[in-house]
């Protein structure tokens, strides 16, 4: 038993290394086009991280680079985006440098919305 010991701490220590390193990578640009068929409006999430806490906004690009603050909440692997004014919600999982998740606005819904860290 004393033996496993080190190992467990050992395991426990890479987990969290990995786990740091994982959040670390959310902040940068991630590039994604909603689609219906119809139309597309490509989007730009930028994602900045304080020393505690991210922060993020939404880019436009087909809407003249309009941008739109959002609220961004981090748990392990899933990411919660929002913003009341336009009932905007995107709730992804990350894998790598990609997430995909399902994007809601006004009740318009966008499953399996891809975006790609660039």
């Amino acid at each position: 038993m004393l033996r496993l010991i080190p190992v467990i701490i050992a395991t426990v220590l890479t987990m969290a290394t990995l786990a740091v390193a994982q959040t670390d990578d959310l902040a940068g640009s991630w590039h994604g086009t909603l689609s219906n068929g119809n139309a597309s409006l490509r989007l730009i999430f930028q994602i900045e991280q304080t020393a505690d806490a991210y922060s993020a906004s939404i880019v436009s690009v087909d809407q003249g680079g309009a941008v739109i603050p959002v609220d961004i909440n981090v748990n392990d692997n899933a990411v919660v985006f929002t913003n009341s004014q336009f009932d905007i919600h995107y709730q992804a999982e990350v894998s790598g440098n990609e997430m995909t998740g399902t994007f809601t606005q006004f009740g318009n819904e966008f499953p399996d919305f891809k975006l790609v860290q660039e």
